[in-house]
């Protein structure tokens, strides 16, 4: 959806791939990067308390990213929070409410 892919690999590092050719990519960067440092700051201060994360568990993980990121920068839109319209989102949420509790990542 945009020209920067962020990935936190524990609490110290953030790897960023930076597609120079898209227009608009210095845009998302420091939102990227405030995105990534949330997670960083998180599994710094958190990583030995989880073990198991459920669906909603990750869904939250990444919102609080977002969170912090526009707190910081409020002009960015990040593409994918205006990537679907109300319908789309209902239908969405139908579909995976159901798996919330659902294991997807087992740290340790």
């Amino acid at each position: 959806m945009i020209s920067i892919m962020g990935l936190t690999a524990g609490s110290k590092q953030i790897i960023l791939t930076v597609e120079l050719d898209i227009l608009g990519w210095e845009n998302m960067l420091e939102y990227t990067v405030a995105h990534e440092f949330n997670h960083a700051y998180w599994t710094k201060l958190n990583y030995e308390k989880s073990t198991n994360w459920t669906l909603l568990d990750y869904l939250v993980f990444e919102g609080k990213g977002d969170y912090f990121a526009h707190s910081l920068y409020p002009s960015v839109i990040a593409p994918w929070t205006v990537a679907l319209n109300e319908n789309q989102i209902s239908d969405l949420w139908n579909k995976i409410k159901p798996n919330f509790k659902v294991k997807i990542l087992a740290f340790k």
